[in-house]
């Protein structure tokens, strides 16, 4: 019974002795902060900002295709020299009715070996293609106004 007791009066002192002595000043909220806090956790106006993130760099993207494009190529190749053999293949002597010329004994190819290296570099530059890619540039641009309006009148709104 007196545990009983004790018991029930730990649980009725228990949310007195929670409470601390001081209570937290408390912050007042204005009307900017909130406005700036529903803004930055409204959906509608994250995706609006990611839209006009988008369209600024497809402009950057469409900008680019206006610069000469350069490529080099390198190529390794590794040739065969003589093999220091006749032109006799198993075939017999029909080497002028088969262009294939089989050996007949396998020589040590790593010893004739002669590396060839040969590098390509190419320039191209779109001359005919550049009023139809200032077009582009300016079709982006328009999107890209169109987007960052879009984003204004989500912000205005409040989502």
């Amino acid at each position: 019974m007196w545990i009983f007791l004790l018991w029930l009066l730990l649980v009725l002192i228990s949310p007195a002795l929670a409470q601390s002595g001081k209570t937290p000043a408390r912050q007042v909220l204005t009307l900017e902060d909130a406005v700036d806090t529903a803004l930055r956790e409204n959906r509608l106006v994250q995706n609006a900002v990611l839209d006009v993130s988008k369209s600024d760099h497809l402009l950057a993207a469409v900008r680019t295709r206006r610069f000469p494009v350069f490529e080099v190529l390198v190529l390794e190749n590794w040739t065969l020299t003589s093999l220091g053999q006749d032109n006799q293949n198993i075939f017999g002597g029909f080497s002028s009715l088969l262009p294939i010329a089989i050996p007949i004994s396998s020589p040590d190819i790593n010893k004739n070996r002669q590396p060839t290296a040969y590098m390509v570099g190419f320039m191209t530059q779109p001359l005919t293609q550049q009023y139809r890619i200032g077009l582009n540039i300016s079709m982006h641009a328009v999107m890209r106004e169109m987007a960052q309006e879009k984003l204004r009148a989500r912000r205005q709104r409040g989502g």
